[in-house]
This record gives structure tokens, sequence and C-alpha cells, in this order.
């Protein structure tokens, strides 16, 4: 995790408690709080969100010039506008 210096401990933790290289006989699912805590939510859109391509509508949405659509991608509201 390259943003290791700005990432609390306890956070830390959370991130660090799944093993996704564990055998599939010692598999379990993701921690409860990746889905709940505010502080995943933030790294996540600071190392996934932030850093690659997102979906934001099909072409087929605004297949026709003058057709948008809105949406809301990690909290940043988005506007698509076929030109």
């Amino acid at each position: 995790m390259k943003e290791r210096e700005s990432v609390s401990p306890s956070l830390r933790e959370i991130v660090e408690s799944y093993d996704a290289a564990a055998p599939l006989a010692e598999a379990w699912t993701i921690p409860a709080p990746w889905y709940t805590d505010p502080r995943v939510f933030e790294l996540e859109r600071r190392t996934v969100f932030a850093r690659s391509w997102q979906l934001a509508a099909r072409a087929d949405q605004v297949g026709e010039p003058g057709r948008y659509v809105t949406c809301e991608i990690a909290g940043e509201p988005v506007v698509v506008v076929r030109g």
C-alpha cells in the first residue's frame, strides 16, 4: 500500500486483516468494516477511483446530440453530455 504513511494504524489493521492469498479452504469474506467504515471509503477514493477510469455511462445512453446522463462516482458528481 503506497499510501501507508497517510493511513492510521487502526485502518491499516482493518485493511491488512484480509488475506487474499489464503487457500480456498481457509478463505472468508472481506471484513465488515470494508463496507461501512468511512475511512475505508476515503482510502478507496484515493487509491482506486482517483487512479483509474470509471464507467459513467454507456454510449447508447448518450447516443443523440444533446443527450446527457448524470451520476455520482466516489462522491463526485459527474455529467456526461453528447455534443
